[in-house]
Parts: C-alpha cells; structure tokens; sequence
C-alpha cells in the first residue's frame, strides 16, 4: 500500500546530513503475510525490485536531473544539483537506513529501490549544498 505521509520522523540528521530543504517522497510498504502473520523478508538472494514514485525537486537552472544513489566521488557529486537516494525504516534502530539497497532509475521519472528485504521505502532528496 502507499501513505501519502510517511508515519516516521524525517527531522534531524539522516546520514549526518541535516537540510532543512531535502524532499521526499510517499513512503511505499511491503509485507508478506501468512496465516493472519506477518513473515520477515531479509537477506534475499535475488534483490527485490520496488518503484516509488517521485517527481525531483532540486532540478539546476540547465534543466539537469539529480543524481541517482550516492555519487562515487566529490566530483561527481558537484555535477549533480542533488541527489536521490532509497531509504527504508528500520524499526530495530528507529531510524532512516540505506542498508542492503540500491537506487535505480525508474520508470517514468520514478526510481526504483533495489534491496534484499520488504519494509516501507522512500525517496529522499538531498541538495548538492
């Protein structure tokens, strides 16, 4: 299902970065269940492929799309007028994680989070400065 409003802070430091101007997008969870109980999937051999839709904020003045997943290296990170990154909720640790993901390039200007787990995933998006 998919909540227009993530239930989980966003507030503060996330990857020690704190911006009063990042964005994110709807927050999409995934469950299995069986026999009225929720099943944990972690650690999957094959990632698991979930889209989330989000349209960049942050777009430079040329028009330039963020860049996708953590840029390599800082300058590859001055290219980029942002940056979009796939986190999910850890409810062990009550905190905003990257963990066993990766960020792709989506469909439609959507991005996908690769990961080897079902949780409730984001996009967020965090400006260059």
């Amino acid at each position: 299902y998919t909540t227009a409003t993530s239930l989980h802070s966003t507030a503060g430091s996330i990857d020690g970065r704190t911006s009063s101007n990042r964005s994110l997008s709807q927050s999409v969870s995934f469950s299995l269940m069986q026999g009225g109980v929720e099943l944990s999937i972690s650690g999957a051999a094959q990632p698991i492929n979930i889209s989330v839709p989000y349209r960049p904020v942050l777009i430079n003045a040329d028009g330039e799309a963020p860049c996708v997943g953590t840029p390599a290296n800082a300058t590859a990170a001055a290219l980029c007028p942002s940056t979009v990154e796939c986190y999910f909720w850890n409810a062990t640790l009550a905190e905003w994680s990257r963990e066993g993901c990766t960020t792709l390039a989506g469909p439609e200007g959507g991005y996908t989070c690769s990961c080897d787990h079902l949780t409730e995933f984001v996009i967020f998006e965090f400006p260059r400065t």
